[in-house]
């Protein structure tokens, strides 16, 4: 599929093409750039100081409205890759930082059923699902381990690579984990971002930086992935990146990596299911929904009646999936992985549309009115962009 025939599949379903076309495979790439391995995405033409620049939310679908137009025109390569599935920052940026898709990194979603715990977790904030505050469960002295995988950090350190990750996360228990190996260090903005980026590539003759901005992923979803407000942001992101751009080539070796974890599809207007009203639902399952209110995991008490209920009730709203369906979504292909996905879920529910399954587990979940959401399989939620920037100092 090239980048026409992408864009034209924004409206469609896409499904995570690992080992060919996908966020897993440009971490891996990154991690060979540095090994001596031989690339299948990346074709630079040298690079030691490498910045990968992850925009939160950036979704091919805002280049094909001609946002960052400039930007692009800049690059010495666009092209496009695909998130995972779910396409949520928590599972994406685990995949990003090992290299692995979510049945092998083990985080499977903003929402996870956590056995050792017997409880649903939000893991981004490490906090129980219902109630808490953020990094609760480390301040109660929890410790779960979230990433199952080695990460991109833990093979290239060793080798004299030395490694980085800022965020405006870098104190939260999920980062820690999923980062491993990485000097972490807060950034507080865009600014202060690439301003450490650029500082770290130039003091070392073999680094790997790993940049993480959220601003985009918050408009989009309170805003819409097409609106005013994200337009703006688009706009202040691009004079930015074009001016660290001039920087960054002025560094012998150096290359910047531009991608997103995942898209955003509006939502605006699309149906709100409560799944706590759905009827009999409930009793058809052993432990609560959790995952994304567009990629939402079940455990089945007894799968017949919870197919029969979701047939009735959310046929029109979402696709059922079975373990053996949902599974290779998650990159699973081994008996093990398979059975270890079976353990939590045995059926996932992918929205259609612009529809938001929700399981309240906090009272203002049923009054949000988010314009822009994502975790699901279409085009716009699935399909990020691959820019690639080389320096032109010899």
């Amino acid at each position: 599929m090239e980048l026409d025939e992408a864009l034209a599949a924004l409206r469609r379903e896409v499904r995570p093409l690992y080992g060919e076309k996908s966020i897993v495979d440009v971490a891996e790439d990154v991690r060979r750039i540095f090994i001596g391995g031989e690339p299948r995405l990346l074709k630079l033409a040298s690079a030691s100081r490498v910045v990968v620049l992850v925009i939160d939310s950036l979704g091919l679908n805002l280049l094909a409205r001609g946002y960052l137009r400039s930007l692009a025109g800049e690059a010495d390569s666009v092209s496009w890759v695909t998130s995972v599935a779910p396409s949520t920052t928590a599972s994406a940026l685990a995949s990003l930082f090992t290299g692995e898709p979510p049945a092998r990194h083990g985080v499977l979603g903003y929402r996870m059923f956590v056995k050792e715990l017997g409880a649903v977790i939000r893991t981004l904030s490490f906090s129980p699902a219902v109630g808490g505050v953020n990094e609760g469960l480390r301040e109660a002295g929890v410790e779960v381990r979230l990433n199952r995988a080695p990460t991109i950090f833990e093979s290239l350190t060793p080798m004299g690579v030395k490694c980085y990750c800022f965020t405006s996360h870098a104190d939260s228990t999920y980062t820690a984990q999923v980062a491993r190996g990485a000097r972490l260090v807060e950034a507080r903005g865009l600014s202060e971002l690439l301003h450490l980026s650029l500082t770290a590539i130039r003091r070392g003759t073999r680094t790997l930086v790993y940049a993480y901005w959220a601003a985009l992923d918050r408009a989009s979803h309170e805003y819409g992935p097409f609106s005013r407000p994200v337009r703006y942001l688009l706009a202040g992101l691009e004079r930015t990146l074009l001016e660290f751009l001039r920087d960054l080539r002025r560094v012998r070796g150096s290359t910047l990596i531009v991608l997103a974890d995942h898209g955003q599809v509006s939502v605006r207007g699309g149906e709100r299911i409560n799944l706590y009203e759905v009827p009999g639902l409930l009793d058809a399952l052993l432990i609560p929904p959790f995952g994304e209110a567009r990629f939402t995991y079940l455990k089945a008490a007894d799968p017949e009646a919870l197919e029969a209920r979701c047939h009735e009730a959310l046929e029109r709203h979402a696709q059922l999936l079975k373990l053996e369906e949902y599974a290779p979504l998650l990159g699973a292909e081994r008996e093990d992985e398979i059975d270890r996905l079976g353990k939590v879920a045995s059926h996932v529910l992918v929205a259609r549309g612009r529809a938001m399954l929700i399981y309240p587990y906090r009272g203002e979940e049923l009054s949000s009115e988010l314009k822009g959401h994502h975790g699901g399989l279409t085009g716009h939620e699935m399909l990020v962009p691959l820019l690639i920037f080389e320096s032109k100092a010899s």
